[in-house]
């Protein structure tokens, strides 16, 4: 598969909000609950109530998806962690 990142401001037809999300956040923190960087969306991850029934619901379902695409042994070892309870921002870190 070949994948390519696009900055953000290389995108067509984009919102001036989205824009300045990326661009310039002082702008619009005012619309949003936290900054966008790890440390924010990390404190914010650890207050979500994510009991073990949707843990598993979303790991098979991210299981599904990933296999489409012939998803490796690293992916299947993190949904593992995740059905298991690890901590979201474990799994965004890949710790």
């Amino acid at each position: 598969m070949d994948c390519r990142a696009i900055p953000p401001q290389q995108l067509p037809h984009t919102s001036k909000l989205f824009r300045d999300f990326n661009e310039d956040f002082s702008t619009v923190k005012g619309f949003f609950t936290h900054t966008p960087n790890l440390k924010s969306v990390a404190a914010c991850a650890k207050s979500l109530d994510f009991p073990r029934d949707r843990r598993m619901t979303v790991a098979g379902i991210l299981r599904d998806q990933n296999l489409r695409y012939g998803h490796g042994t690293e992916t299947e070892a993190n949904l593992k962690r995740l059905e298991e309870g690890a901590d979201q921002i474990e799994l965004l870190k890949g710790s």
